[in-house]
């Protein structure tokens, strides 16, 4: 396989991740100010 394409897919894995971990922190933060 094409290293630029692994590359790439890495990028895609990575960015994705973050998303979900962005999403994941603000539901918290929402459900700590609720909480409160």
């Amino acid at each position: 396989m094409d290293l630029r394409v692994c590359n790439a897919r890495n990028l895609v894995i990575v960015a994705c991740r973050n998303d979900l971990n962005i999403q994941a922190s603000q539901r918290q933060a929402q459900l700590q100010a609720n909480g409160t």
